[in-house]
């Protein structure tokens, strides 16, 4: 990716992945480390609250399918498993179950 941290920690989907040389190795010594713990921790916030909203804007794209009646069964598979994400993303403590959850397309 990049040698340089400040760069390597706002591109990564993770931010735990990048580690700073200077940092792990200095044993409380001045370091020539660009990024702070504090920004690795905002850009990890950051990067979860964009995974949060693309989430709920695919779901509602898929529901519109649903709504048209065109949604496949890979379609209603995702909508589940991000609507499982989200529901555990939000910390609701009556989510439903991923496995009791069921397609509303399939007749009963």
């Amino acid at each position: 990716m990049t040698s340089f941290d400040d760069r390597a920690i706002t591109e990564s989907d993770d931010v735990n992945i990048v580690y700073i040389k200077d940092i792990l190795h200095s044993q409380g010594k001045e370091t020539a480390a660009k990024a702070s713990f504090l920004e690795m921790v905002e850009n990890q916030i950051k990067h979860y609250k964009s995974k949060i909203e693309e989430a709920e804007s695919e779901i509602l794209r898929l529901v519109e399918l649903r709504n048209a009646g065109t949604a496949t069964m890979d379609d209603e598979s995702e909508i589940i498993r991000l609507d499982h994400f989200l529901e555990v993303s939000t910390d609701r403590k009556n989510s439903i179950r991923m496995n009791i959850r069921r397609y509303l397309t399939v007749d009963d």
